[in-house]
Order: C-alpha cells, then structure tokens, then sequence
C-alpha cells in the first residue's frame, strides 16, 4: 500500500429499464433538477448504498422504487456493466449497471424535487443533455462489455459530448485466449433423428422429477427420434459438447389449435424440454439454443407458445417474453394406463 490511508470510492447503482417501444427497445430516463449534480442533463434512475447493511441489488431495488415507483423483485435484476468512472472535478467512483425487463406498476415522478421529466427513449435516440457517466455506462452496455472507464480530464463538460468521449472498454476474459475450464461448443444446430437418445437424457436426468428407467429411455428415444423426422411436430436445437454428446438442447413440440387473430395459422408450440449438462452451464447455452428455437417455430408461424417453468428457469423464459397470467390455473389429469402398477 502507498500511503497510510487506504482509498476508498463510493459505489452507485444504475437502472437501464428496457421495454420494447413501437419502434425497437426504449430505456427509462429521468431529468434531473433542482440543486443536484448535473442539473437539466437527463441520467438513468441511479442511487447510492445507503450502508454496509445493503448489497447492490437490494440499493437498485431501494433505489428504483424511491425514484420511479415501480416494484422491482430482486431476482428480474440482471448485471449489465460495471463503470470505473471519475468526474471532470477529479472525485471517482464505481457504478453498477443493471438491466431489469420485467417490473410492477407504472414509472412516474416521485422525487420532483431533484426530477422534472421522465420517459421512455430508443436507444438510437437518446435526449440531449445526458450526463456523460450515464451515457458511457448505456454505450458500454450496448458494446456487450462487462466492465468500462470512464475517466474524465479536468475540462471536460458534464454532459455527453462525442468530442471529448472517454470511454474505454475493458476486453472480456477469454478473449486473449480460451477460458480454463470446458472447451468451447459450437454454435446451435437443428436436432436430428440421430440426437434423440441424448435429448431424452437430458431432460430425464436434468429436468423430470424422477429420471427415467432404462426401458423408458428406450421409448422415449424412439418416439422423439421418429417425431423428428421430416413431416413430424418435433423441433429441437443443440449444442454439441466437445468431448462429444450433447452440452444443451431445446425441444420444441407442435400441435394445431383453432385459428384465433393472435394465431392466425392455428399453430402452437410448446417448450417441452431446455437443458444443460452441469459442466457447460452459465456459459449462455440454454439461451442460446432456447432462442434458436423459437426462431425456428416462428418462422413456421407459430405465434403462440406455451411451457411449464421451475422458479429457477422463469427469468431466462421471462427475457423471451414469456409471462404467467396468475387468472390461469395448470390442471393434470393422467388415466392410468392398462396393466401399469398404480
């Protein structure tokens, strides 16, 4: 350590509240007014801890319901970037970005002392002034980067100006060579008939509550292998793992309903099965063949989807758009089948 005193810098929190807009994605953004930093200059709803006591979610949850209102669940707060940022007066800080897509009640005004405006703008259009800490932490999220500085020189406005934009993205691990751990997977391709038996073992080992028995693996993997043939109303996408076998999948099974103004074509899909295998997981897989997936079946034109979520899964389908109506209730009910134990 250089000096007697140890350095210290607060740390804030941002919101980047994104909905989509009649023309792509909007952010929410507020004015700020009053005596406040940056007065007039438009800033992501943002906060500080308020102590020890309080981690970075919980001061973004505080946070966003002090300023717009709106009740944010803990677990729909998503890491965006981390900003290293220092003002043109020199003082620096730490800010993290978080993404939130889904939240309850309606963003207003709730501190008109320090905000005089609030709303919502594409983010190819973003209002002019915008203080310059916020804008780097949106290009920085939009960049995909996980973290950026942010340093600013003594001179340099408040407000964005591209002039004097100090921004610098902090590569990502991996990219100067391949991460430890598993080797890379390829990119998702269409299942075949061939990928049944390693679907089947997959959603038997990772997400049916009691695992299948040899015999069943048997029935299941032929009937999937057939229903994937052309002509038949399984669709499903994997990744491949490199020691070969399967890292991920997503299955998809069609079936006709009548015709409605949201299903013009009568065709529903149901998710019947995305699953990862432990040694590949929270590397972006389940997503990444989940979106190929849906893809696919709304290129077939199916507009309605349907699927059952574990509470662990619900915010991965939840960033695909999938919501639960609370009016509707699942109800099951299984005919025991001839000559089956009970």
């Amino acid at each position: 350590m250089s000096g007697t005193t140890r350095h210290t810098e607060p740390i804030d929190v941002h919101l980047v509240a994104v909905r989509e807009g009649e023309t792509g994605p909007e952010v929410l953004l507020s004015r700020r007014a009053g005596a406040v930093y940056a007065a007039g200059c438009w800033h992501l709803p943002s906060g500080h801890l308020d102590g020890p006591y309080e981690d970075v979610v919980v001061a973004l949850v505080r946070e966003t319901r002090e300023e717009t209102g709106v009740r944010v669940d803990p677990d729909d707060v998503h890491a965006a970037v981390t900003v290293h940022h220092r003002a043109p007066g020199g003082s620096a800080r730490v800010g993290f970005f978080f993404e939130v897509r889904r939240w309850n009640g309606t963003p207003e005004i709730m501190e008109p002392e320090v905000c005089d405006a609030m709303g919502w703008f594409p983010f190819d259009a973003l209002p002019e002034p915008m203080v310059a800490y916020c804008r780097a932490g949106l290009d920085a999220y939009l960049a995909g980067a996980r973290i950026a500085v942010h340093f600013q020189e003594p001179g340099d406005p408040i407000a964005y100006d591209p002039k004097t934009d100090r921004l610098r993205l902090v590569r990502a691990a991996g990219s100067g060579g391949p991460l430890p751990g598993p080797a890379a997977v390829s990119a998702p391709r269409p299942a075949t008939p061939e990928d049944a038996a390693e679907i089947v073992r997959l959603r038997s080992d990772f997400i049916l509550s009691e695992p299948l028995d040899g015999q069943w693996l048997v029935i299941c993997r032929d009937h999937l292998a057939q229903r994937l043939q052309p002509g038949g109303d399984a669709r499903a996408y994997v990744l491949d793992a490199p020691s070969g076998g399967l890292a991920a999948c997503a299955l998809g099974l069609v079936h006709p309903v009548l015709p409605a103004p949201k299903y013009p074509k009568g065709l529903a899909g149901r998710i019947h099965a995305v699953a990862t295998e432990p040694a590949h997981r929270r590397r972006g897989h389940a997503r990444a063949v989940l979106a190929a997936l849906l893809t696919h079946l709304e290129s077939e034109g199916v507009t309605l989807f349907e699927l059952h979520a574990s509470a662990d899964a619900a915010p991965l389908y939840g960033e695909f758009g999938f919501i639960s109506d609370p009016a509707l209730m699942r109800m099951t009910r299984i005919q025991q089948a001839e000559g089956t134990a009970r």
